[in-house]
């Protein structure tokens, strides 16, 4: 008889493979505390989330696009070579609100 490929918990009887691999068309994990690690951890799909009291991104990567992006926060940055605010009712305010050499302001008054 072949050596198995698995190894055993100490005491819980549980199998532990080496690389433990789910691939199936519809993948689910549910648990009180879900965590993925390593070099290339990935997520795609039509509706991913994450939801908490502490979500990061780091990357030299980073974008968010969609009908409806917020950042909000005590310090939430946008910083950019090309940075633009658009829309019909942009804000910005703070303590610090900084922009470039060049700033136009129209506004109408009726």
């Amino acid at each position: 008889m072949a050596a198995s490929r698995f190894r055993t918990a100490a005491g819980s009887g549980k199998i532990i493979p080496d690389k433990t691999q789910t691939t199936r068309d519809k993948a689910q994990m549910a648990s009180g505390a879900i965590k993925m690690t390593g070099d290339s951890v990935q997520m795609t799909g039509d509706n991913v989330q994450m939801a908490g009291d502490k979500i990061q991104t780091t990357g030299d990567n980073v974008q968010m696009a969609g009908d409806s992006v917020q950042m909000t926060g005590d310090k939430a940055q946008t910083i950019r070579d090309n940075a633009w605010m658009a829309g019909d009712n942009a804000w910005m305010a703070g303590d610090s609100v900084r922009t470039g050499r060049e700033i136009e302001f129209v506004r109408s008054c009726f």
